[in-house]
This record gives C-alpha cells, structure tokens and sequence, in this order.
C-alpha cells in the first residue's frame, strides 16, 4: 500500500457519543518520500553504532534496569504521574502516603501497565528486540515523546483525523536517531564512570575492596540502598556495612537524601544524574 493511501480508521455514531474506529496497520507500506528514506537510513546506522558499543561494554545488562526505571517514570509522565527517578527507587513502606499512587504506576509498569500509549511504547522497543533489530533493550522513546510532548500528540492526532501517517513516521525516525544516540553516549559516560571509580577509589580501599566492588556492582542495578540492603550485598554486620556505606559518602559515590539519623536512604547520585 502507498502511504499517502493509507486511511487511519473513521468516527462513528454510538448512543449519544462518537468514537474513532481504527483501521488495520499491518500493511506493506511504500512511499515516494525521499526523506523518509533518509531518515531510515539514518535511523539504521544509529541503531547499528549503538549495538556495536553494547556489545565491546562488560556486564551491560547491569545498566538496562535503570534505563527500565528511566522508561517508567517519563512514559507514566506523559500519562499524568509525577514519580522521579529517585522516588521510583525507594522502596514502598518508604514512600509518602500522597505519593503511594504514583509509585505504583511507575513501578508496576512491565508488570501490570494500563494505557494504550505505555503500551504501545514498550512493544517498539521489545520488537525491535524480538526482530533482531536491537541487540540489548537500551533504545527506549519515552524520553523524546516527553521532551515533545505537544508534536507527539499533534501527530497522533494528523494520523487519526488527516491519515498523515508520513508526519508520524518523519517524527518516529527522528526521534530513534536522537534516542540511540543519546542511549550510546549514555553508555560510554555509564563505562567512563565504572572504570574511574573502580581504579580511583575503589582499588584504594584496601581490605575493605571486595566488598566495596560487590556494593559497586549492586549500584549500577539499584542506585538506592539503606545500611540493611548492604549487609545483604556484602555479608557484612551491620557495624561493618555502616564503615562501608560511610567510606563510600566519604569517596562521593553515595549521598545521604533523607537526613536522618535512622533509617537513612543513600544515592548513587552521580549515576543516576546520568538518566536525566
């Protein structure tokens, strides 16, 4: 099917309301557009410059989860939520009452997700995934939607009303070429930081560096923790994991965020800031 010939679906009459019924997408679509194709093409490299990386970067399923928490939080933005990063982090029994919902939303949200649009942003990545488009699950779109939020509904809107599906598809293209490359670039900061803080600070620690390395590895997973969680990590006693945490906030590679004297929250802020 040419893209210009391409009908999005039609409104119809129901009892006192109107709604939009759409029509199948899963055409062989071609078009004439020059400029799709370059973007394609464009799109296609970065994508490819991106699985290159992935592939030369130890351990690099450690860093998809934050990039699964960044995805959470920006696409349950759009939908309304005001959940951080760092709000997402902390476990439940930790969270204000008021925010509770919120946190719900963005920390259910591989596992019960509501909304046709989380949804649907989630299946670009996983398909590009499934398909062997993408090697590692690093590209997600969430981010660019919410930087243009008014374009984004705009050409949802072209594609439903004007069956513009060549707008839609100029802005989807441009925004995986913007998305793998701020993916690539995040990676290679997410590798500078490791190395520098294993070699710099870590390896420096003396007896303490197998269980600061073990604390490490847990951080590029979880960038949250309290005293308990680094007992669990490092068998540590508590004693010993309080030492730990504490050389830690002295080498700034943990924050303290609640200001308490118990129960204490502590950040991979450096890290973390990295998503934003």
């Amino acid at each position: 099917m040419e893209l210009k010939n391409f009908k999005a679906g039609s409104f119809r009459e129901g009892y006192e309301y109107q709604y939009f019924l759409p029509e199948k997408i899963n055409h062989s679509f071609f078009w004439t557009d020059q400029s799709i194709n370059q973007l394609l093409e464009k799109a296609s490299l970065k994508i490819g410059e991106l699985n290159s990386f992935s592939r030369f970067v130890p351990d690099a399923d450690m860093f998809i989860i934050m990039h699964i928490f960044k995805e959470a939080v920006l696409s349950s933005r759009i939908e309304g939520t005001l959940t951080d990063i760092e709000g997402a982090l902390i476990e439940e029994h930790e969270i204000e009452p008021e925010k509770r919902d919120d946190w719900k939303e963005v920390n259910n949200y591989v596992a019960a997700m509501n909304g046709n649009g989380r949804i649907g942003r989630l299946l670009i990545t996983l398909y590009l995934v499934s398909n062997n488009i993408l090697d590692q699950p690093l590209l997600y779109l969430s981010a660019f939607f919410e930087k243009n939020k008014t374009l984004y509904y705009e050409n949802l809107t072209l594609v439903r009303t004007k069956n513009n599906l060549d707008q839609w598809l100029k802005f989807f293209l441009t925004g995986i070429i913007q998305t793998a490359e701020t993916a690539a670039i995040t990676l290679k900061k997410i590798t500078d930081l490791k190395s520098v803080i294993e070699n710099e600070r870590i390896f420096l620690m003396g007896k303490r560096t197998q269980q600061a390395m073990s604390l490490l590895g847990h951080l590029f997973k979880k960038p949250m923790i309290t005293i308990k969680d680094t007992q669990t990590i490092t068998g540590l006693s508590t004693k010993a994991a309080n030492a730990l945490v504490k050389v830690f906030v002295e080498h700034k590679i943990l924050v303290e965020t609640t200001g308490y004297q118990r129960n204490r929250l502590f950040l991979f802020d450096e890290y973390v800031k990295m998503f934003y």
